[in-house]
């Protein structure tokens, strides 16, 4: 996870209250656990128990105060750790405190006398959670959850999962694409070339939107071992050159196969990164006729 998008994911669950904050760890449980391992309590009269970790035998009870106050934090652990004793502890062992903010000391040490096993969760370990436990289409997923504008703090995370599968299933064929930069034709031309005249004005203006991830993708994509760079754009040919008919519709076929394949629903976000990358590669002469 990038600095940007920690700092946003950390912001928005500080500023979660109440059920709000109870909700989201539900949400985030789910995304972890399975609907088969994690057991969201009712939101009222819950008995102290927000939610289950049935692996574990762990019980979940979740604090997301608005204002912070060390003594409130003490009562509320205490009433909710008394409820788990009462209700719970006889079939499940474990239980965990799960707060809104980060962790101070005097936190940990008290709800470390409640319960002797580790049993708190702060900020910084809920976003350890969603950095290395959840995929990036699971952390795009939580983002839409939080109302996070995926396509503005995502841009990276989706076109470095569109490279790498690509990578990762490209073939290294002998062709080796290379173009001399004095021929490369200017866009319009190139998109007047390749496309019916109705649909010119159209692909102009789809590219105008798409251009602005032109420089992340090169940047992305320089990053790459020469070998790697060339497993990319064959895969691309390869997979172009299968496809049959006009271009328009050897693209949005590439593009329909690439959505199909490498994201787990059908994401307008992800179809954009799709196009950007695949009109990244349209303007590097790497698909598409150049001359009439």
């Amino acid at each position: 996870m990038n600095s940007t998008l920690y700092t946003i994911f950390s912001t928005t669950i500080r500023n979660l209250q109440g059920f709000q904050f109870e909700d989201f760890i539900n949400n985030l449980f789910l995304k972890k656990f399975g609907s088969s391992n994690y057991l969201p309590t009712r939101p009222k009269r819950d008995k102290g128990c927000d939610g289950i970790i049935c692996s574990t035998k762990t019980v979940i009870a979740c604090y997301g105060p608005e204002n912070y106050d060390y003594k409130i934090f003490c009562s509320k652990a205490k009433d909710d750790y008394k409820q788990y004793k009462i209700h719970w502890k006889k079939d499940y062992s474990n239980w965990q405190f799960v707060v809104n903010h980060k962790l101070s000391p005097d936190e940990i040490k008290y709800i470390g006398n409640l319960h002797s096993s580790p049993s708190i969760i702060g900020l910084e370990q809920i976003l350890n959670i969603i950095d290395n436990d959840l995929n990036n289409y699971q952390q795009r997923e939580l983002a839409k959850y939080l109302k996070i504008d995926v396509r503005i703090y995502f841009t990276h995370e989706y076109i470095s999962e569109i490279l790498e599968d690509l990578l990762k299933l490209g073939s290294n064929y002998n062709h080796s694409p290379s173009y001399n930069p004095k021929t490369l034709v200017e866009i319009e031309t190139k998109i007047k070339i390749n496309f019916d005249e109705k649909d010119v004005q159209s692909v102009i203006g789809l590219y105008e939107d798409l251009m602005q991830e032109f420089s992340k993708i090169d940047h992305l994509i320089k990053n790459y071992e020469d070998e790697d760079k060339k497993v990319i754009k064959n895969k691309i040919i390869a997979d172009y050159s299968l496809e049959t008919g006009n271009f328009k519709e050897r693209l949005n076929r590439i593009k329909d196969k690439y959505l199909q394949i490498y994201s787990n629903s059908r994401d307008d976000n992800y179809e954009y990164y799709i196009k950007a990358v695949l009109l990244y590669h349209f303007e590097q002469c790497i698909i598409g006729e150049k001359v009439k």
